[in-house]
């Protein structure tokens, strides 16, 4: 492991101390409760408290409720709320946005447990037998000295069926598992419990939830806008319209993209464009490989377009750290806009992403034909080709408590979008991404997810929400372009 270079936001957590880290993991941080925190530069990290009672926190964090992307701040806070009050803790957990994992431990407990943002943007895979934890299964491998990687049978021999997500909370290697969202680790017996839900969700009108969330995602905005250079991406479909409308305000000082590969319709870009055209925004059309050859890149106008080659180096490079493989030559075209705004723009800010997917979860995806009471139907109505690892995942919902009575009757359906479909396959692809920039969402803070869900069914399957924000924020002069759902 010597002179090891390290993937975008690595982390590792683990009582061992590796010794020739430095030239990767430049930080490293000694826990109170003996473990060592090592992790590169693009994911510092701060701690309140000593050995009785601490809060470790690492990551991009926003406190919407205080306003603040102070991390010190954030952290002693968070530390004399776990003093004051279990509960109160957890609440203002919810508010917190980001991308990050957290590490504590509670007064009067021996418990140290690990936790991280509302969709585990940053994941948590953890080693079964010594739970060591990291952000990326191929470093735990390293850290138990695989000579290679040691896939589970069913990863090799059913692939193609890891490809939305993990089965169940298993990652693809043996030994390794993957903690979902809404869930504690402890980290002295491996054992897993729900924390969120904690009481019935309370039913909203769409005017109500469409100002608090355009409250929150402004409190967003400014922060990100203040500390970093942005890049939304904007399709055609209604969650990039979403993410356009939350952040409008500050449309002027950010910069669009949308990227067209071979095998996808040319409509992405094209209505992009138009957008972009009336709404007078600094957009990029990203012309991978070999779709610059179809004649649909003639039709883009007053687009910076920028044509990419592949570049099979670097797409080896992400691939020795990324199992999942997704779209690497977009993160190849997501490099290539990078340099090219930095050559012929400047840019004093590191770039981030804003990714619009997490909306998914307010959607009602897989809920559209009514609430789901049993685990049992989960599979059945999400993914039916997954019936085939029925055990797995049985023992998926007896492990993280997905029952009706732990998640206080929120429908499963939802709850499995947002912990499973969001936790284990959304950010896979982020992970890949992350070799060009680091990627957040507005989404991301449980708080907005729970808005989302709060309102009607009926509304919710007319995406009542989404076009209130859309009505209210963007102008008319767009209202009438077409979003693809």
């Amino acid at each position: 492991m010597n002179d090891m270079t390290i993937p975008p936001l690595a982390y590792m957590l683990t009582y061992k101390k590796i010794m020739d880290f430095e030239s990767s993991f430049v930080q490293t941080k000694s826990l109170p409760c003996g473990r060592n925190f090592y992790a590169g530069p693009d994911l510092p990290g701060c701690v309140a408290g000593d050995s009785s009672c601490y809060i470790f926190m690492a990551g991009v964090v926003l406190d919407l409720k205080q306003e603040s992307d102070e991390l010190e701040k954030i952290v002693v806070d968070l530390k004399s709320a776990l003093l004051d009050d279990e509960q109160k803790f957890y609440e203002s957990i919810d508010w917190l946005a980001g991308r990050w994992i957290l590490v504590f431990k509670r007064p009067n407990s021996q418990k140290v447990e690990i936790m991280g943002d509302a969709t585990h943007a940053i994941k948590i895979n953890y080693n079964e037998e010594t739970l060591d934890c990291s952000s990326n299964i191929f470093l735990l491998s390293k850290l138990r000295n695989d000579d290679e990687p040691l896939y589970r049978s069913d990863f090799r021999e059913h692939r193609e069926l890891w490809q939305t997500g993990v089965i169940g909370n298993l990652s693809p290697l043996s030994g390794v598992k993957v903690l979902t969202p809404n869930h504690l680790l402890d980290l002295s017996n491996g054992k897993i419990s729900r924390f969120f839900p904690r009481e019935s969700l309370s039913e909203m009108d769409v005017l109500t939830v469409t100002q608090e969330i355009c409250r929150l995602a402004k409190i967003q905005t400014e922060l990100l806008s203040n500390k970093f250079s942005i890049f939304n991406s904007l399709t055609a479909g209604m969650d990039s319209r979403c993410s356009l409308a939350l952040s409008f305000d500050r449309a002027d000082d950010h910069r669009y993209f949308t990227y067209f590969r071979h095998d996808t319709p040319p409509v992405d870009n094209l209505i992009a464009n138009e957008i972009s055209t009336k709404l007078g925004l600094k957009h990029y059309a990203l012309i991978c490989g070999k779709a610059n050859d179809f004649n649909a890149v003639n039709r883009i106008k007053n687009s910076g377009v920028i044509r990419v080659a592949r570049d099979d180096e670097f797409i080896k490079k992400i691939r020795e750290w990324d199992w999942y493989g997704h779209l690497s030559d977009v993160v190849v075209a997501y490099r290539e806009m990078l340099a090219f705004v930095r050559e012929n723009e400047g840019m004093n800010l590191p770039p981030v992403h804003i990714r619009s997917n997490l909306y998914e979860i307010g959607r009602a995806f897989w809920a559209k034909n009514g609430p789901c009471t049993a685990e049992s139907n989960i599979l059945k109505r999400a993914r039916p080709r997954w019936l085939v690892f029925e055990k797995e995942f049985s023992q998926f919902y007896v492990e993280t408590e997905l029952n009706r009575e732990s998640c206080f009757g929120y429908d499963l359906l939802d709850i499995f979008y947002w912990e499973h479909r969001c936790g284990t396959w959304i950010n896979e692809v982020m992970q890949g991404t992350d070799f060009a920039f680091s990627t957040l969402s507005y989404m991301n803070c449980r708080k907005i997810i729970c808005l989302f869900l709060s309102v009607q069914f009926s509304e919710r399957k007319k995406a009542s929400v989404f076009l209130s924000i859309m009505k209210n924020k963007l102008p008319d002069i767009v209202s009438d372009i077409k979003i693809n759902s």
